[in-house]
């Protein structure tokens, strides 16, 4: 019975797909397009010059040192603590020395570090300050919810401990009850 269901149901598509019934065409017709091409208004479009780079000021609070001494840092490395790279002389190359610093900038350079050392430290000491206080503030407010939490969780248990009670109480008194009445129907 199944299989004859089947074979009809397929016929019956069959000849609707083939003939002038039911077809793919008619359930999905192409639409108009969404957009239009748009090349000529992109040639008609001028080009953009980009802006020119402008120096960006630097806040007084956030220079650890004066900019001289900063831009200078990076060309000034002792020769004393400088080593041959393994690289160079696996490969028999010599390696280039570093360049010498003028006198005067590593001068500035001592003076600066030296006037600037202190005050970093004192920097330095006043954030771990503000550190640990921010830490002990949040160890106390962390402790506050804690015993906040305990204290809620303490009243909970109290009122259902006094709630289990009452519920024995009236349970026994219940009972109590029942063997009166036992007790007093016998006699």
């Amino acid at each position: 019975m199944g299989f004859a269901l089947v074979a009809v149901l397929c016929a019956v598509l069959m000849s609707l797909s083939i003939g002038k019934g039911f077809g793919i065409d008619d359930v999905f017709r192409p639409g108009r397009p969404i957009a239009t091409p748009a090349a000529d208004a992109r040639a008609v479009a001028t080009p953009v010059a980009p802006p020119e780079p402008r120096a960006a000021p630097i806040p007084a609070e956030l220079t650890a040192q004066p900019l001289t001494a900063a831009a200078a840092a990076p060309q000034v490395q002792p020769v004393a603590k400088s080593a041959p790279a393994p690289e160079a002389a696996s490969t028999g190359a010599a390696a280039p020395a570093p360049a010498a610093a003028p006198v005067a900038q590593q001068e500035t350079q001592q003076q600066a570090t030296t006037t600037t050392a202190p005050g970093k430290a004192d920097r330095k000491a006043a954030r771990d300050a503000a550190k640990a206080d921010r830490q002990a503030a949040r160890d106390a407010a962390k402790a506050d919810r804690k015993a906040a939490r305990d204290a809620m969780k303490a009243d909970r248990k109290a009122a259902r401990d006094a709630a289990k009670a009452d519920r024995k109480a009236a349970r026994d008194a219940a009972k109590a009850d029942r063997q009166a009445a036992k007790a007093h129907g016998k006699s």
